[in-house]
């Protein structure tokens, strides 16, 4: 378990924002409560507008401080955790989300990267998961389980009060939050952890949105993309139509080098149909390298 010698202080503050709704606080709490790092405190932002069973509080409590604040229902999720942060005396802040399911070892984890990076932002990823235990996987093109968990973010103390906490001018304050960082301190700052591994699972009734225009890309990649996203809605809306053969579409590389603007082919056929066998789309591939399509 690590500890912060240096003071009486915890090392990890972890926000958690309770909202009307939220349906899985207790399953939240219970995995912040095997977490290896003992010397956190969890702040639980109370916006349900009722009373939190105090039952659920000591699962995690422990020889862990805990804070419980209240605040309503209309106040925005930034604003609920700049008054968190408010109250906040660890070292490092965190957000935990309410329907969030951590491995045990996220925050250690997480606190690894200031070893040799000392001041750097540690983030980690996840997946998306139904209440069935269904994994849905990411948004056009990449089409990934395992994602960026932009909550899950390490930072310092001193660092989020620099920046003021969160802005309340965006709806996604977590990618806002993460644009501030990478602008003031620079692109190198944010050190992911175990990247293709998920650390936690956000459980959701529906698939997750797509990404805003923080983490989108501008110019030729911005307008090529909606081009594709308008060519695979018309796929969707057209499934009674049967394809003879796959389309070609381009997709960014990974990683992407922001000079190039290079390309790869990726070919996408309506495999739900049945219409469309393995081996015609390695012949329509074979052909589109030949210059034959």
């Amino acid at each position: 378990p690590l500890q912060n010698p240096a003071s009486n202080s915890p090392v990890v503050s972890v926000i958690l924002v309770l909202t009307p709704g939220d349906t899985h606080v207790a399953a939240a709490l219970a995995s912040l409560a095997r977490q290896t790092v003992q010397d956190c405190e969890v702040i639980v932002v109370n916006q349900t507008g009722s009373r939190l069973d105090s039952s659920i509080l000591d699962a995690v409590c422990g020889n862990r401080p805990i804070k419980h604040l209240v605040a309503s229902p209309d106040m925005s999720i930034a604003s609920a955790r700049n008054l968190a942060l408010e109250h906040a005396t660890g070292d490092f802040i965190t957000v935990h989300r309410a329907n969030e399911w951590a491995h045990s070892s996220k925050l250690e984890r997480l606190l690894s990267v200031q070893q040799g990076h000392l001041g750097s932002v540690g983030t980690a990823s996840h997946a998306w998961v139904s209440e069935q235990g269904i994994f849905y996987a990411g948004w056009f093109p990449e089409f990934s389980f395992v994602s960026p968990n932009s909550s899950a973010m390490l930072v310092p103390t001193d660092m989020m009060n620099a920046l003021d906490g969160w802005d309340e001018l965006h709806g996604d304050p977590d990618l806002l939050l993460k644009w501030r960082i990478q602008k003031s301190y620079g692109a190198d700052i944010i050190r992911p952890v175990m990247s293709s591994v998920p650390l936690s699972f956000t459980i959701c009734s529906e698939a997750p949105s797509g990404p805003t225009h923080i983490g989108f890309p501008y110019g030729n990649k911005r307008d090529e993309f909606r081009r594709l996203s308008r060519h695979v809605k018309t796929i969707k809306e057209t499934r009674s139509a049967t394809p003879d053969q796959p389309h070609v579409i381009p997709a960014l590389k990974t990683p992407v080098d922001p000079s190039s603007g290079s390309f790869d082919t990726v070919y996408v056929g309506d495999f739900a149909s049945g219409s469309i066998a393995l081996d015609s789309i390695v012949a329509f591939m074979d052909r589109t390298a030949t210059g034959e399509e």
